[in-house]
């Protein structure tokens, strides 16, 4: 079984180096969920789509800087390979921008947060048990950092996760897809690295540094093995 994940942006070279880029990130959650999941990375921020939406046996929709409502023709393009990918009944997951871009295309909306930009460790609250799910604790608590959100879920869609902050940050489809608004793919080290590099430039900088000191320590934890669980249950691991 191959997951094809659909690399929506670059990193600076830097934090390559030290962290990976986003399909690296996801590998080392996935892997350590299912130590058979193989991935083929394409990256449609530049235009390099799969050949078919068959050709992998799952797709994973990374994060990215741009905005799902952006006029780039790549991602109208992507919005058209979701769409067919579900209709074809292979398993999708879209992370963030993923998440975004997916409820989009599927007839949600998408807009800036009223609150602004969410960063650090953000904490949900879970009000549905899907089949791919756990019977665990009733909160999820993963990394998060992004501006946009679904605010409206798309017809027929399921939101199983939400915040006061965030009311959409889960959601599942009739059609074999699901998203979330936060990164378990974001360990603390790249998330804290990244609010800082971001501080008084896109973040508040006093809240930003605040938040990414929360990170450092050692005994804030996040659920995200529990959903690196989730995705590679989710596409049939």
């Amino acid at each position: 079984m191959i997951v094809g994940i659909l690399q929506a942006d670059t990193l600076p070279p830097e934090v390559v180096r030290t962290h990976g880029d986003y399909a690296a990130m996801f590998r080392r959650l996935l892997v350590a969920a299912a130590p058979g999941f193989r991935d083929r990375v394409y990256d449609v921020h530049a235009d390099r789509f799969p050949d078919s939406v068959t050709a992998c046996d799952g797709w994973l929709v990374t994060g990215s800087r741009k905005s799902a409502y952006d006029p780039d023709p790549w991602i109208r393009r992507l919005e058209a390979f979701l769409q067919s990918a579900t209709q074809a009944g292979v398993p999708t997951i879209g992370i963030c921008f993923g998440h975004q871009v997916m409820a989009q295309a599927f007839g949600g909306r998408v807009e800036k947060a009223a609150g602004g930009w969410g960063f650090g460790r953000h904490c949900y609250r879970l009000d549905r048990r899907l089949a791919w799910m756990d019977d665990g604790p009733g909160t999820l608590c993963l990394n998060a950092l992004h501006r946009d959100q679904v605010v409206i879920a798309p017809p027929g869609a399921t939101v199983f996760a939400y915040s006061d902050f965030c009311p959409c940050a889960g959601v599942a489809y009739p059609q074999p897809a699901i998203s979330l608004q936060a990164h378990p793919e974001f360990t603390h080290a790249y998330t804290s690295a990244t609010l800082r590099r971001l501080a008084g430039r896109l973040l508040p900088g006093d809240e930003a540094m605040a938040r990414a000191a929360e990170l450092d320590r050692p005994e804030t934890t996040t659920d995200a093995s529990r959903v690196g669980a989730w995705m590679t249950g989710f596409l049939g691991f």
